[in-house]
């Protein structure tokens, strides 16, 4: 594909993981009862998204021209839809296969709870639906959704895991 398109869908997944990045660090509970390794790694990394979540963004204004070109305006908003859909694809299949091998297809509470951390009313994506939409307003900057408070939690995620490696 053009390396336009590429680049586009580079930045519209980076807004993908970044949205959901936050959704997972403003909604903790999501991660109730898991273990702690798995809640530490997966907190690292929604910081990780989160710490470099406008620089594709930024690249894109410098090499297509900001949203008042309406070509790179497009080029954007379609790529963050394109993007949504692939992953989505990807996801729901491979999600449906680990519980199938782990033996939880037929465990309605189990589906129940799925439910209810992706779309109840503390889901990660309905927390995520605002800030993926924002995406298609003209001038619309990854840092206008300024969660950096979170960031903060860095230092903190690493002395833990030092501490823990002494």
């Amino acid at each position: 594909t053009p390396a336009s398109f590429q680049l586009a869908n580079t930045v519209a997944l980076e807004h993908l993981t970044a949205i959901l990045a936050d959704g997972l660090l403003s909604l903790p509970e999501i991660m109730e009862g898991s273990d702690e390794g798995y809640r530490a790694i997966w907190n690292w990394h929604a910081l990780e998204e989160t710490e470099h979540k406008a620089v594709a963004f930024d690249v894109y204004r410098v090499a297509m021209g900001g949203d008042d070109k309406v070509s790179a305006y497009a080029l954007r908003s379609l790529s963050l839809v394109f993007s949504t859909s692939v992953f989505f694809a990807l996801f729901v299949p491979f999600y449906v296969h680990n519980v199938r091998v782990s033996g939880g297809l037929s465990d309605l509470k189990g589906w129940r709870a799925v439910l209810r951390h992706s779309v109840g009313k503390k889901g990660i994506f309905r927390h995520s639906a605002k800030a993926w939409l924002d995406w298609f307003k003209p001038g619309f900057h990854p840092w206008d959704h300024d969660n950096r408070e979170f960031l903060e939690q860095f230092d903190e995620l690493v002395a833990h895991a030092l501490d823990e490696a002494a």
